[in-house]
């Protein structure tokens, strides 16, 4: 029997925690990705339209979590402050796969130590600038692509992947390491197939045949009808 199980029969959820100011309701839900915050209920005039909803964090326990904790989460995503090397905002907010920050489109997931409401922008730097270290450690430039931006072969515990901005290309293992001009034939889109090189209906000569149109059959008397048609009307007595 799993821990999911043994806590929905201990507790119950969906668990009510409170209701807020505009007078919606906070409850924890358990879903197949863990448990997450919700507000209000789901429309069943619009089922489409879900509520907001908040994955706990890991440090957050569902059967203990109150109102007060749920709000501060609620209020996620947060603003940790600007980079100080590009002046733009790093975030931290929490996903189906855990807190994590962001910073332009780069993502880093947060330790398991780390609080998601406390960290600072200082100790934020410092992730981010490891995480780029490691990147780089596991990924190699191939060149310049000519529409600019370099076309980069990154390496990970999930396999290879030829990379040009959000393009991306895994390779097979038994893939060779490939080179600038093999990772540009992978990443430029096959060209049409030339005209003329697939099945039409024309003729050899260039030109479709002229269809004639078959004379419909003559209809033949029934051999029995014309027989009875030929026999002479039988005399009177």
């Amino acid at each position: 029997m799993d821990g999911a199980s043994i806590t929905e029969r201990a507790v119950g959820f969906p668990r009510p925690l409170g209701t807020l100011a505009d007078g919606q309701t906070v409850a924890v839900h358990q879903g197949p990705y863990g448990f997450y915050l919700q507000v209000g209920q789901v429309d069943p005039a619009n089922p489409s339209e879900k509520p907001k909803r908040v994955s706990l964090p890991p440090n957050a326990n569902a059967q203990t979590i109150d109102m007060a904790a749920a709000e501060q989460l609620l209020r996620l995503p947060r603003d940790v402050g600007l980079h100080p090397e590009t002046q733009t905002m790093i975030i931290a907010n929490v996903g189906r796969f855990g807190p994590y920050l962001k910073h332009e489109d780069k993502f880093v997931s947060l330790p398991k130590n780390e609080d998601l409401m406390a960290i600072g922008l200082n100790r934020a730097v410092v992730l981010l600038a490891e995480a780029a270290e490691k990147r780089a450690a596991n990924q190699t430039i191939l060149g310049q692509h000519p529409d600019g931006g370099d076309v980069v072969l990154q390496k990970s515990r999930f396999g290879r992947i030829v990379q040009w901005g959000k393009k991306r290309i895994r390779l097979n293992k038994t893939d060779p390491e490939p080179t600038f001009e093999s990772a540009m034939a992978m990443l430029t889109p096959a060209k049409a197939s030339r005209a003329g090189t697939g099945k039409t209906g024309a003729s050899k000569t260039g030109g479709s045949k002229p269809t004639t149109r078959k004379a419909p059959a003559k209809s033949t008397p029934r051999a029995g009808a014309a027989k009875t048609a030929q026999k002479a009307p039988a005399k009177a007595k």
